[in-house]
C-alpha cells in the first residue's frame, strides 16, 4: 500500500460509511476512535494521522471532501465478498482480516498480505 495513493479495503470503506451514516457497518472501538479523530482533527493533526494511517485517512478524506466520495466508498464496500469464510482476528485493532482467496486452499491470505493456516487436529476422536 502506498502512502501517496493508498488502497481502501472493503472493510475500511464499510467502517467509514457507517461513521458518516451512509451504510456499511460499525468498526471496533479503536478503529472507530481513529476514524472520529481524523474526521474531527484540525488540518495539522489530520495530516499527522493520515500519514500514520493512510488507508483510513484516505477513506475519511474521500467521504468528507470529495463530491463523489460517498459513492466511491459505496462502490468499494459493495465489492464481492471473498468465498473463503476464514478470518484472522487482530487484537491490536479489533478487526478481522478476511481471507481473500477463492476456491479450495489450506493457506489463507488477507488483502494486507497477512497469511495464516488453520491446522486441523486429526488425532482427536470426534464422538458420534
Amino acid at each position: 500500500m502506498s502512502t501517496t495513493n493508498p488502497t481502501i479495503t472493503v472493510e475500511t470503506a464499510r467502517h467509514v460509511l457507517s461513521h458518516f451514516g451512509r451504510g456499511g457497518y460499525p468498526a471496533g472501538d479503536w478503529t472507530e476512535s481513529l476514524i472520529t479523530l481524523i474526521d474531527r482533527a484540525d488540518m495539522t493533526n489530520r495530516a499527522k494521522l493520515v500519514t500514520a494511517f493512510p488507508e483510513v485517512g484516505a477513506a475519511v478524506l474521500l467521504a468528507k471532501y470529495d463530491e463523489e466520495g460517498i459513492a466511491t466508498l459505496q462502490r468499494i464496500a459493495d465489492a464481492p465478498k471473498p468465498q473463503c469464510p476464514e478470518a484472522l482476528y487482530d487484537p491490536g485493532t479489533g478487526n478481522l482480516r478476511r481471507c481473500t482467496q477463492n476456491g479450495p486452499h489450506d493457506d489463507h491470505q488477507a488483502a494486507d498480505g497477512a497469511q495464516w493456516r488453520i491446522d486441523v487436529d486429526t488425532t482427536t476422536e470426534v464422538p458420534w
